[in-house]
C-alpha cells in the first residue's frame, strides 16, 4: 500500500512538474512598430539574412549596405528610410530580408509575429507563396522588412514560415 502511495505521488509530482515547464512555454505577444515593408534594396546582392540591429552605428552601417539613398525615394524626392529615428535605448531594430530573385510580385514576405518567452524572442517570418504563376520582372529584386520592437536582453531568434495559399 505504501509503494502505491509513493508511486501515485511521484506520478502526480511528475505530472505537475511537467504541467509547470508548459506554463512557461507559453510566450506573449511582443507588439511591434512598422519601420518599412517590401524596400527595393539596391546592391547588387544582400544575402538573405535577417539583422538585429541595436544602436545608431549599426543603423547607419545597414542603411549604408543597402544603398537607401540611391534607390529608395519618396516622391517629394527625400529617401525613404533617412529621416527615421530611433531611440535605441528605448527599440531595437529587427530587418528580415528575402532573397535576391526576378520574381516582383506573387510573393509576400513580412514578419508576422513576434513572441517573448522567458529565456528568447521568436520572429516569425512568413513567405506566402500564391496559387498559379509568379510575375516576372525585367530587373532583379530584393526585399525586406522592417520593425522595432521595445529593447531585450533576451536572445533573439528567427523562424521562417512558408505557406501556400
Amino acid at each position: 500500500m505504501k509503494a502505491n502511495i509513493l508511486k501515485h505521488t511521484a506520478i502526480l509530482l511528475l505530472f505537475a512538474v511537467s504541467f509547470s515547464s508548459c506554463e512557461k512555454e507559453k510566450g506573449e505577444e511582443v507588439p511591434f512598430i512598422e519601420i518599412w515593408k517590401d524596400v527595393g534594396l539596391c546592391k547588387e546582392s544582400y544575402d538573405k539574412q535577417d539583422i538585429l540591429i541595436s544602436c545608431n552605428d549599426e543603423w547607419e552601417t545597414f542603411l549604408m549596405d543597402i544603398d537607401y539613398g540611391r534607390c529608395c525615394w519618396y516622391a517629394d524626392g527625400t529617401p525613404c528610410l533617412s529621416k527615421i529615428e530611433n531611440d535605441f535605448y528605448v527599440y531595437q531594430i529587427i530587418v528580415a530580408i528575402d532573397s535576391y530573385s526576378t520574381y516582383c510580385a506573387g510573393m509576400n514576405f513580412e514578419i508576422t509575429k513576434i513572441t517573448e518567452y522567458p529565456e528568447k524572442v521568436i520572429v516569425i517570418v512568413t513567405e506566402t507563396e500564391p496559387k498559379g504563376k509568379w510575375r516576372m520582372c525585367y530587373e532583379l529584386h530584393q526585399t525586406c522588412h522592417i520593425v522595432k520592437i521595445p529593447v531585450t536582453e533576451k536572445r533573439i531568434e528567427f523562424k521562417h514560415k512558408n505557406v501556400k495559399k
